[in-house]
């Protein structure tokens, strides 16, 4: 019954930051991040904690090829960033570091992924907040 619960309170939580995501990723531009950061560590939280449990469905090979993906382009990234042709070469490891920042971002998607796979979200929460965060950046 307490699993149960906490499965309940987790899928409103998920529902819930989702919507914030939503409002604020359109309400003004640069933001949403606090948002997906809690989402992120939600689906770290639900990978490391909730292993035992077995509501767990097997990737299929569509997502498996979508994961796929996402690690050959942050690798093909990666080599990009390390090895620069001359002439075109970062001057200074945080030029490097700005430079990876986007692929690294597609690298932290994997597991707020696997957390929407495992949680059904309603989607009345998502079109009510891409409709706030709409009218609000208007």
């Amino acid at each position: 019954m307490l699993s149960i619960l906490q499965s309940v309170h987790l899928r409103h939580w998920i529902n819930f930051w989702v919507f914030v995501f939503s409002i604020t990723v359109l309400s003004a531009p640069g933001h949403g991040g606090q948002a997906a950061i809690v989402l992120l560590f939600t689906g770290l939280y639900v990978m490391f904690a909730k292993r035992g449990q077995n509501d767990y469905v097997p990737l299929n090979s569509q997502e498996k090829a979508f994961i796929g993906l996402v690690l050959v382009f942050w690798l093909i990234q990666l080599v990009g960033v390390i090895y620069q042709p001359t002439g075109y070469e970062y001057e200074t490891l945080r030029e490097k570091f700005k430079a990876f920042d986007y692929s690294m971002r597609w690298l932290l998607l994997i597991p707020v992924f696997l957390l929407f796979r495992r949680y059904l979200l309603d989607w009345k929460f998502v079109a009510v907040g891409i409709s706030l965060g709409a009218i609000i950046g208007a």
